[in-house]
């Protein structure tokens, strides 16, 4: 799947990635997100992991594949 919007570091725990997206609705990022991106226009490309999220930073968790400025 593929999602556009805002991506941001988030200072929870070690810390962690957030996608907001243009609603206002944010999803919560797994993987390997390139920090000079942070607060950027993104598309991200990656799987929902079914059942699973992160409490503070957003709904569902994605597996991410790539993310790339727009």
């Amino acid at each position: 799947m593929t999602w556009t919007g805002v991506l941001q570091r988030v200072d929870v725990g070690p810390g962690a990635w957030r996608l907001v997206l243009g609603d206002g609705s944010t999803l919560g990022l797994y993987g390997a997100v390139p920090a000079e991106l942070n607060e950027k226009r993104v598309v991200v490309r990656g799987q929902v992991l079914d059942g699973v999220g992160i409490g503070m930073v957003g709904g569902a968790l994605v597996q991410v594949e790539s993310v790339e400025a727009c």
